[in-house]
């Protein structure tokens, strides 16, 4: 081939870089409802929709609601297809070497999830996103954050390293969080794609998840949030949560406008003296 030619190929390939990857449509099915900490759903009719920007953030929030935020949820984004291992049902590169199927019953059109797997993955969205936002204001996360994460007994080599005196926290911390997104994007099995739109005639750049799971939008949005999540700390008194104006420092108190120079400010460091 010649190097014109070669050169001409690069050139279009770092232009195809730059095109955006649209996220693919999820499975929103019509006939849903909860029974005894269940969900119920029926795969005879449904529609597709493509996931809204906030899919993230509504799905972190459903592991602090009731079960009717979860049914209202599952019916606006679609469903996680979670089997009885309580995982994706894609789950092939985690712990087992196939595919799983949907609980069924009724001849395999109605499936059975249970909401302490959306709780429990929900609960992991928002520690990683609250771990995300730690790291990126420069402070290590708590490690209480990162045992809530959906596949944290893979992350035990690097628990014990999270001490405020390492000097490594900070980057293995951030290692954990990259680790956990990796495994959400695997699990998911969330990929890009491409697709000839016959309609239009035009190629397009897609990101496709298994089964179409809402958990592969989650996945994707995890991925793109955790490096744009804005820093926040939590304040030493109140515990509000706030924007630093420059990166604190390892292992001292954050006080947030309101408690900075304030008297428990004082006082909080009066018994910190005392107690040393």
């Amino acid at each position: 081939m010649p190097q014109k030619s070669i050169r001409t190929l690069v050139e279009l390939a770092g232009m195809a870089l730059d095109q955006p990857f649209e996220p693919s449509k999820v499975m929103v099915p019509s006939d849903i409802y909860i029974e005894e900490e269940k969900l119920h759903w029926s795969r005879t009719r449904c529609i597709f929709k493509s996931p809204r920007p906030t899919v993230l953030e509504q799905f972190r929030r459903l592991h602090e609601k009731p079960c009717q935020a979860v049914l209202k949820f599952v019916r606006e984004f679609g469903v996680a297809f979670f089997c009885d291992h309580g995982l994706p049902i894609s789950h092939g590169e985690y712990g087992v070497t196939y595919k799983c199927f949907p609980v069924g019953r009724d001849h395999h059109n109605w499936c059975t999830e249970s909401l302490k797997d959306y709780r429990r993955y929900s609960l992991a969205a928002d520690s990683v996103i609250k771990s995300a936002a730690m790291v990126n204001a420069g402070e290590v996360p708590e490690e209480y954050l990162f045992r809530q994460f959906a596949f944290n007994d893979l992350h035990d080599p690097l628990m014990p390293y999270l001490s405020k005196e390492n000097k490594k926290s900070l980057e293995n911390a951030r290692n954990l969080i990259a680790e956990e997104v990796n495994q959400w994007i695997s699990i998911t099995e969330t990929r890009p794609s491409l697709e000839w739109h016959s309609s239009s005639q035009t190629w397009h750049y897609t990101i496709r998840y298994s089964r179409l799971s809402v958990l592969g939008a989650v996945s994707l949005a995890l991925l793109t949030a955790v490096s744009i999540c804005p820093g926040w700390l939590m304040c030493s008194i109140c515990s509000a949560s706030y924007s630093p104006s420059r990166t604190p420092a390892p292992g001292r108190n954050h006080y947030c406008p309101s408690c900075r120079n304030s008297p428990e400010m004082w006082k909080l460091l009066k018994r910190q003296a005392r107690a040393r």
